[in-house]
């Protein structure tokens, strides 16, 4: 009889304990992915930082989460925990005591340019006595934006004789102090007696006054995503971009004033990428920024009318980068930067392709290696 009662009272406490946690396993119960960066080059690695939040009395012996990551996020330290298919899907187990809460650094490798984002991941708990499945869905707000990965433009000869020469004949020699213009981010070539501080104190970054000069160094990135053929390559795109990248990054250590204008769509407006002119390292973010935003899979407008669209400034130097150099576009090339001699045509092509061009401009092939990717995520 006492064996009976006995028998009846483990039922009974393992009917109460199965309903409390299957009432209760979700409350307080939260989980968190968020990118440790907001911004990095393709290339670059980052962590993805996982947590877990138990903030009841309860405990809960297992929890498992998974959640799912575009495959161009390489996880650098292979292990069982994650699988690759579509998507890179990572799963975890945590134990939760009382009122806990624990977090996990996981390192990934960004491999393709572009904008990513984490939008839902699952918990599972498979109930006090591991004969059941529940799953609680957590909406996630992680983001991450990939930049193009820079060209060291400073390894192409042209433009380290042709163009920098150009630009450095149309650079005063003097700033002028009397012709204050505003505040920008401090950047590592400006002299430090150009520093604001109390404008700095404010913004919590070294910020320092900007003088007009009395000629200003001006460049005009015009970047041609149209395909060269019939079958667009994706290793011209990218290599474009990133060459787009290079020269901006290049012109911005030089204090020049740059702006950008592509037949690149963007992944969210579904308008062209454009960058109005500017300088200084915020103005560096926002073109990569855009750049990183072009949708690869998007059709192109017309690069001519793009061009048609554009008055020539006699003062600027104009770096033009595409594939596609069909002849109506070569003839409205040379027509239209006929009295810029000095500007710069520069062209991505594959292994051992020749170029041949004629042209009045600069001109400079780009052999690229296959080594890009582009897809956009998220949208």
């Amino acid at each position: 009889m006492n064996i009976i009662l006995m028998f009846i009272g483990v039922l009974l406490v393992v009917f109460i304990v199965n309903r409390v946690y299957k009432k209760n396993w979700t409350k307080a119960l939260k989980m968190n992915v968020t990118f440790e960066d907001k911004n990095v080059l393709r290339g670059d690695k980052t962590n993805l930082i996982l947590s877990v939040t138990n903030a009841k009395k309860l405990p809960l012996p297992m929890i498992n989460t998974k959640f799912k990551l575009d495959p161009s996020f390489i996880f650098t330290n292979a292990d069982a925990n994650s699988t690759k298919t579509d998507n890179v899907y990572r799963n975890d187990c945590f134990a939760l005591g009382p009122n806990t809460k624990i977090t996990r650094k996981v390192e990934i490798l960004a491999t393709k340019r572009g904008v990513y984002n984490l939008s839902e991941a699952q918990m599972v708990f498979s109930g006090i006595f591991m004969d059941e499945v529940n799953v609680l869905k957590q909406n996630l707000t992680g983001f991450i934006t990939v930049y193009p990965k820079a060209v060291d433009v400073d390894k192409i000869g042209i433009v380290k004789t042709r163009l920098e020469g150009d630009l450095n004949k149309r650079k005063y020699l003097f700033e002028d102090k009397f012709a204050f213009r505003g505040i920008r981010e401090y950047n590592y070539n400006d002299n430090l007696k150009l520093v604001n501080w109390k404008a700095s104190a404010k913004q919590g970054n070294l910020m320092v006054n900007e003088y007009d000069e009395s000629m200003s160094k001006n460049v005009c990135i015009l970047l041609n995503l149209e395909k060269d053929r019939e079958l667009e390559n994706l290793s011209l795109l990218e290599s474009s971009i990133e060459l787009a990248a290079g020269f901006a990054n290049k012109f911005t250590n030089q204090r020049a004033n740059i702006c950008l204008y592509s037949n690149g769509v963007d992944f969210v407006g579904e308008g062209e990428v454009s960058v109005e002119l500017g300088s200084g390292i915020s103005h560096l973010k926002a073109i990569n920024t855009v750049l990183a935003r072009i949708d690869a899979s998007k059709e192109k407008r017309d690069f001519k009318e793009v061009l048609n669209n554009l008055v020539i400034d006699e003062s600027y130097v104009y770096v033009i980068i595409g594939a596609n150099r069909q002849k109506d576009l070569l003839d409205l090339i040379n027509e239209k930067f006929k009295n810029s001699p000095n500007s710069l045509w520069l062209v991505p092509v594959l292994p051992l392709e020749e170029l041949k061009i004629d042209t009045n401009l600069s001109l400079c092939k780009y052999e690229v290696n296959g080594d890009f990717g582009g897809k956009i995520n998220g949208h």
